[in-house]
Protein backbone atom coordinates (compact mmCIF):
# COMPACT_ATOMS: atom_id res chain seq x y z
CA UNK A 1 0.00 0.00 0.00
CA UNK A 2 1.17 3.58 -0.57
CA UNK A 3 2.67 5.60 2.26
CA UNK A 4 0.15 6.47 4.92
CA UNK A 5 -1.58 3.09 4.70
CA UNK A 6 -4.05 4.02 1.94
CA UNK A 7 -4.97 0.94 -0.11
CA UNK A 8 -3.81 0.80 -3.70
CA UNK A 9 -6.47 0.95 -6.39
CA UNK A 10 -7.55 -2.60 -7.13
CA UNK A 11 -7.13 -3.65 -3.51
CA UNK A 12 -10.19 -2.66 -1.46
CA UNK A 13 -9.66 -2.34 2.29
CA UNK A 14 -11.03 -4.90 4.73
CA UNK A 15 -14.82 -5.09 4.55
CA UNK A 16 -15.02 -3.21 1.25
CA UNK A 17 -14.95 -5.93 -1.39
CA UNK A 18 -17.99 -6.14 -3.65
CA UNK A 19 -19.06 -9.38 -2.00
CA UNK A 20 -18.79 -7.91 1.50
CA UNK A 21 -20.58 -4.69 0.60
CA UNK A 22 -23.38 -6.55 -1.17
CA UNK A 23 -23.85 -8.82 1.84
CA UNK A 24 -24.10 -5.79 4.14
CA UNK A 25 -26.65 -4.07 1.89
CA UNK A 26 -28.86 -7.17 1.88
CA UNK A 27 -29.11 -6.88 5.65
CA UNK A 28 -30.66 -3.39 5.45
CA UNK A 29 -34.42 -3.70 4.88
CA UNK A 30 -35.83 -0.66 6.70
CA UNK A 31 -34.61 2.90 6.25
CA UNK A 32 -35.27 6.40 4.99
CA UNK A 33 -32.82 8.53 3.04
CA UNK A 34 -32.64 12.08 1.66
CA UNK A 35 -31.53 12.62 -1.92
CA UNK A 36 -30.25 15.34 -4.18
CA UNK A 37 -30.57 14.61 -7.89
CA UNK A 38 -28.67 16.69 -10.44
CA UNK A 39 -29.42 15.94 -14.10
CA UNK A 40 -30.20 17.81 -17.32
CA UNK A 41 -29.14 21.10 -15.80
CA UNK A 42 -31.56 20.81 -12.90
CA UNK A 43 -31.17 19.88 -9.25
CA UNK A 44 -34.08 18.28 -7.42
CA UNK A 45 -34.51 17.15 -3.82
CA UNK A 46 -35.87 13.71 -3.09
CA UNK A 47 -36.52 11.24 -0.32
CA UNK A 48 -36.82 7.49 -0.12
CA UNK A 49 -38.83 5.40 2.36
CA UNK A 50 -38.13 1.66 2.41
CA UNK A 51 -39.86 -0.92 4.58
CA UNK A 52 -39.09 -4.39 3.31
CA UNK A 53 -40.86 -4.72 -0.01
CA UNK A 54 -42.77 -1.45 0.29
CA UNK A 55 -41.21 1.59 -1.35
CA UNK A 56 -42.04 5.29 -1.49
CA UNK A 57 -39.80 7.57 -3.53
CA UNK A 58 -40.36 11.33 -3.70
CA UNK A 59 -38.71 13.62 -6.25
CA UNK A 60 -39.16 17.38 -6.46
CA UNK A 61 -41.33 19.75 -4.44
CA UNK A 62 -44.69 21.50 -4.75
CA UNK A 63 -46.23 21.39 -8.22
CA UNK A 64 -43.18 19.51 -9.49
CA UNK A 65 -43.28 16.70 -6.93
CA UNK A 66 -43.75 13.16 -8.15
CA UNK A 67 -44.16 10.20 -5.81
CA UNK A 68 -43.63 6.55 -6.74
CA UNK A 69 -45.40 3.95 -4.57
CA UNK A 70 -44.51 0.30 -5.06
CA UNK A 71 -45.39 -2.91 -3.26
CA UNK A 72 -43.16 -5.75 -4.43
CA UNK A 73 -45.32 -8.35 -2.64
CA UNK A 74 -48.62 -7.24 -4.17
CA UNK A 75 -46.90 -6.22 -7.44
CA UNK A 76 -48.60 -2.83 -7.52
CA UNK A 77 -47.10 0.45 -8.66
CA UNK A 78 -48.49 3.98 -8.78
CA UNK A 79 -47.26 7.41 -9.73
CA UNK A 80 -48.83 9.92 -7.35
CA UNK A 81 -49.03 13.64 -8.07
CA UNK A 82 -49.77 15.00 -4.58
CA UNK A 83 -50.57 18.60 -5.57
CA UNK A 84 -53.19 17.41 -8.06
CA UNK A 85 -54.28 14.48 -5.85
CA UNK A 86 -53.98 12.21 -8.89
CA UNK A 87 -52.74 8.61 -8.96
CA UNK A 88 -51.69 6.82 -12.13
CA UNK A 89 -51.60 3.00 -11.98
CA UNK A 90 -48.36 1.84 -13.59
CA UNK A 91 -47.29 -1.45 -15.13
CA UNK A 92 -45.47 -3.15 -12.25
CA UNK A 93 -42.81 -5.11 -14.12
CA UNK A 94 -41.70 -2.03 -16.05
CA UNK A 95 -41.62 0.10 -12.90
CA UNK A 96 -39.66 -2.58 -11.07
CA UNK A 97 -37.12 -2.52 -13.88
CA UNK A 98 -36.82 1.27 -13.86
CA UNK A 99 -36.98 1.77 -10.11
CA UNK A 100 -34.08 0.96 -7.83
CA UNK A 101 -33.87 1.17 -4.08
CA UNK A 102 -30.42 2.16 -2.81
CA UNK A 103 -29.98 -1.40 -1.58
CA UNK A 104 -30.73 -2.73 -5.09
CA UNK A 105 -27.90 -0.74 -6.59
CA UNK A 106 -25.28 -2.96 -5.00
CA UNK A 107 -26.82 -6.00 -6.66
CA UNK A 108 -26.51 -4.22 -10.02
CA UNK A 109 -22.87 -3.19 -9.77
CA UNK A 110 -21.79 -6.52 -11.23
CA UNK A 111 -18.62 -8.51 -10.80
CA UNK A 112 -16.87 -6.36 -13.41
CA UNK A 113 -17.05 -3.24 -11.23
CA UNK A 114 -13.55 -1.93 -10.63
CA UNK A 115 -12.39 -0.66 -7.25
CA UNK A 116 -10.77 2.75 -7.81
CA UNK A 117 -10.08 3.98 -4.27
CA UNK A 118 -11.59 5.21 -1.01
CA UNK A 119 -13.02 8.61 -0.12
CA UNK A 120 -14.85 10.23 2.76
CA UNK A 121 -18.36 11.29 1.69
CA UNK A 122 -20.69 13.09 4.09
CA UNK A 123 -18.34 12.10 6.90
CA UNK A 124 -18.53 8.40 6.02
CA UNK A 125 -15.73 6.20 4.69
CA UNK A 126 -16.67 4.94 1.25
CA UNK A 127 -15.26 2.55 -1.31
CA UNK A 128 -15.44 3.85 -4.87
CA UNK A 129 -16.36 1.46 -7.68
CA UNK A 130 -16.64 2.16 -11.38
CA UNK A 131 -18.33 0.28 -14.20
CA UNK A 132 -17.92 0.98 -17.90
CA UNK A 133 -20.39 0.01 -20.60
CA UNK A 134 -20.57 0.90 -24.27
CA UNK A 135 -23.07 3.68 -23.55
CA UNK A 136 -21.21 5.24 -20.62
CA UNK A 137 -19.74 4.89 -17.15
CA UNK A 138 -21.15 4.76 -13.63
CA UNK A 139 -19.18 5.52 -10.49
CA UNK A 140 -20.59 4.60 -7.08
CA UNK A 141 -19.35 5.70 -3.65
CA UNK A 142 -20.41 2.95 -1.22
CA UNK A 143 -20.61 3.42 2.55
CA UNK A 144 -18.28 0.72 3.81
CA UNK A 145 -20.03 0.26 7.18
CA UNK A 146 -23.51 -0.38 5.72
CA UNK A 147 -22.93 -1.31 2.07
CA UNK A 148 -25.21 1.53 0.95
CA UNK A 149 -24.54 4.06 -1.82
CA UNK A 150 -23.64 7.60 -0.77
CA UNK A 151 -23.21 9.02 -4.26
CA UNK A 152 -23.73 7.85 -7.83
CA UNK A 153 -22.35 9.57 -10.90
CA UNK A 154 -23.47 8.43 -14.35
CA UNK A 155 -22.00 9.71 -17.60
CA UNK A 156 -23.71 8.77 -20.88
CA UNK A 157 -22.25 10.70 -23.76
CA UNK A 158 -22.53 14.38 -22.86
CA UNK A 159 -25.25 13.68 -20.26
CA UNK A 160 -24.20 13.54 -16.63
CA UNK A 161 -26.38 12.69 -13.65
CA UNK A 162 -25.35 12.77 -10.00
CA UNK A 163 -27.42 11.42 -7.11
CA UNK A 164 -26.33 12.04 -3.52
CA UNK A 165 -27.76 10.12 -0.55
CA UNK A 166 -27.63 11.66 2.93
CA UNK A 167 -29.27 11.34 6.34
CA UNK A 168 -29.87 7.60 6.29
CA UNK A 169 -32.20 6.65 9.17
CA UNK A 170 -32.80 3.04 10.14
CA UNK A 171 -36.15 3.30 11.91
CA UNK A 172 -39.38 2.04 10.32
CA UNK A 173 -41.38 4.66 8.41
CA UNK A 174 -45.10 4.80 9.36
CA UNK A 175 -47.25 2.47 7.27
CA UNK A 176 -49.40 5.27 5.87
CA UNK A 177 -46.53 6.76 3.85
CA UNK A 178 -46.83 3.74 1.54
CA UNK A 179 -50.57 4.21 0.99
CA UNK A 180 -52.47 6.35 -1.50
CA UNK A 181 -54.65 9.14 -0.07
CA UNK A 182 -58.19 7.85 0.55
CA UNK A 183 -59.71 10.55 -1.67
CA UNK A 184 -57.19 10.28 -4.51
CA UNK A 185 -58.47 10.40 -8.10
CA UNK A 186 -57.26 7.67 -10.42
CA UNK A 187 -56.18 8.43 -13.96
CA UNK A 188 -55.66 5.65 -16.46
CA UNK A 189 -52.71 6.26 -18.74
CA UNK A 190 -52.93 4.64 -22.19
CA UNK A 191 -49.89 2.91 -23.61
CA UNK A 192 -47.74 4.99 -25.90
CA UNK A 193 -44.58 4.16 -27.81
CA UNK A 194 -41.28 5.56 -26.47
CA UNK A 195 -41.25 9.32 -26.83
CA UNK A 196 -45.05 9.54 -26.53
CA UNK A 197 -47.00 12.03 -24.44
CA UNK A 198 -45.53 13.03 -21.11
CA UNK A 199 -47.41 12.90 -17.83
CA UNK A 200 -47.73 16.41 -16.35
CA UNK A 201 -45.46 16.72 -13.34
CA UNK A 202 -43.61 13.48 -14.00
CA UNK A 203 -39.80 13.47 -14.18
CA UNK A 204 -38.34 14.07 -17.60
CA UNK A 205 -37.46 10.93 -19.55
CA UNK A 206 -34.01 9.75 -18.64
CA UNK A 207 -33.96 11.63 -15.34
CA UNK A 208 -33.62 9.51 -12.20
CA UNK A 209 -37.12 8.90 -10.86
CA UNK A 210 -35.90 7.33 -7.64
CA UNK A 211 -32.73 7.08 -5.66
CA UNK A 212 -30.40 5.34 -8.01
CA UNK A 213 -28.79 5.67 -11.32
CA UNK A 214 -30.85 6.56 -14.39
CA UNK A 215 -32.90 3.68 -15.76
CA UNK A 216 -31.12 0.45 -16.45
Amino acid sequence: APAGGAPAAGAPPAGASLTELTTKSRGVAIYTVDMKIAAAGQTMPGKGFIKGNKVRQEVGTGQQQTVILMDFDKKTAFTLLPEQNLALPMEFDQMAQDTERPTDLMQDLGADAKFVGTETVDGKQSAVYETSKPDGTTKVWVWIEKGLPLKIETQIGADRAVVEFTNYQFTAPPDDVFELPTDVQFVEVPSFPPGGPEVPGAPAPGAPQVPGAPGR
